[in-house]
């Protein structure tokens, strides 16, 4: 990534507004809004067996939204999640709204909400060739991952009447693409149908006594990037927005920006328009690609964002792979990850429990630890070979001690992913990896 500092605004100044910022109590944690699908291949990720594989267009099941809090607590009244459109001619508007009022915090301060879809019973529901597929139900793919978290778990249990399949290659005439679940019911009904507005949105935690945002212009002067109208009363928790390219002006309303632009550099092509009075340090960061994975690291809850090589950053954007749930794989070009290097070509694994979990700080890793978080060295115990496995991560020398420290092994360079160890006695030896940024020390077992 290119680290020029310019980027193109439109420079807004106003007096007067009366929303209050409150950076203490709640948090976006984790966003995954606009979810890699499987609109190149066919699935089938439903629990009936027989139902024929299709294409899908959904974000449905397999959104995710992660907030952190006070370990325990419970939401005080009024607090909703919102997504604020930041494009097209519903710039200003609330197009989605989730009551989190009376929701509780797990043990590890994380709740989470994510959604199951059920198509109903004698409502015509069939799947891509006509066959009826009642009851034919989809779980989220986090459930199993969530179930062992310390967070609390809302899954809304959504109801589908009927589903809209579509053609995606007119000339086939065959409509093989999943394009939406027309949902019927929703329970608990707090706002959430299993597809929350993305593709330039910016999205906060806010409180408002006034009632449900939803369907709220909170731009109504021009737009011009300010927040007025019914948000002057509210108080904001925590934002963050993420902008496409397909419009000559985007809209934000947080001071930290994900901005996709073709070069994934500053700066980027399109008019980014935002309050410069409220947020004049605002962070923007450039991406190749829209990121679709947007996260706090650890507990941090300032906004800053530098596009630099240091990651002591307070949050992380990437654009992930197609059906990497629940496993987040990310892309391997760096330009579409930020900070560039511990999210190329990785999974967030790699780093720690993330699912339900506080999220990996990336700069409270020691030196050796960010080096472990980036190579997978397996099977462990291994008998004739062990497999090293880099992130991007150049090693300039590989060798292995007895437990009496002798050199019984030396190779430079890493030519090949799988280390022939077969020459070695069963027991207790220690791997060491020597790379440009550092070293790694790593226990194995011989059989």
């Amino acid at each position: 990534m290119k680290t020029k500092l310019l980027f193109t605004l439109l420079l807004i100044t106003f007096l007067g507004y009366s929303q209050t910022y409150d950076n203490t109590k709640y948090w976006i944690s984790e966003i995954v809004a606009s979810s890699p699908n499987s609109s190149s291949g066919f699935i089938n990720d439903s629990d009936n067996a027989s139902l024929e594989p299709y294409q899908s267009d959904v974000d449905d099941v397999i959104e995710y939204y992660e907030f952190r809090g006070t370990p325990n607590a419970t939401i005080e009244n009024d607090v909703y999640f919102i997504a604020i459109d930041g494009d097209d001619e519903a710039v200003g508007d609330v197009q989605d709204a989730i009551d989190l009022s009376g929701l509780q915090f797990g043990a590890n301060g994380i709740l989470v909400i994510v959604a199951d879809v059920t198509m109903n019973n004698g409502t015509g529901a069939v799947d891509l060739v006509g066959l009826d597929i009642s009851g034919t139900k989809w779980i989220n793919p986090w459930a199993t991952a969530l179930a062992s978290s310390g967070a609390n778990v809302v899954t809304v249990q959504l109801v589908a009447d009927t589903i809209d399949w579509t053609d995606e290659n007119p000339s086939d005439g065959t409509n093989e693409t999943l394009n939406k679940f027309n949902i019927s019911s929703r329970t608990p009904d707090i706002g959430y149908d299993g597809s929350f507005n993305d593709q330039s949105s910016t999205y906060m935690i806010v409180k408002s006594t006034a009632g449900n945002p939803k369907n709220e212009l909170v731009d109504t002067t021009g737009p011009d990037g300010v927040l007025d109208g019914a948000a002057t009363a509210w108080t904001i928790y925590d934002a963050v927005t993420i902008l496409d390219d397909d419009d000559t002006t985007e809209y934000a309303y947080s001071g930290i920006i994900f901005a996709e632009d073709p070069d994934g550099a500053l700066p980027v092509a399109q008019t980014i328009v935002y309050d410069t009075s409220t947020f004049p340090s605002a962070s923007i960061v450039a991406l190749n690609q829209y990121p679709s994975y947007v996260a706090r690291q650890g507990t941090k809850t300032g906004n800053s964002a530098t596009m630099d090589a240091i990651h002591n950053d307070d949050w992380m954007a990437g654009r992930l792979n197609s059906l990497s749930y629940p496993d987040w794989g990310f892309s391997s070009t760096d330009d579409r990850n930020f900070p560039a290097d511990p999210l190329q070509s990785s999974n967030l694994s790699d780093h720690g429990a993330t699912i339900g979990e506080v999220n990996v700080d990336f700069a409270a890793l020691s030196n050796e630890d960010f080096i472990a978080s980036n190579f997978k060295i397996y099977p462990n115990p291994a008998k004739d070979i062990v497999t090293i496995e880099s992130n991007n991560i150049e090693v300039s020398s590989i060798k292995i001690y007895d437990i009496l420290g002798k050199q019984v092994f030396a190779q430079k360079g890493l030519a090949s992913k799988e280390l022939n160890i077969s020459h070695l006695n069963s027991g207790i030896y220690v791997l060491r990896i020597d790379t440009f940024e550092g070293a790694l020390n790593k226990k194995i077992v011989v059989e």
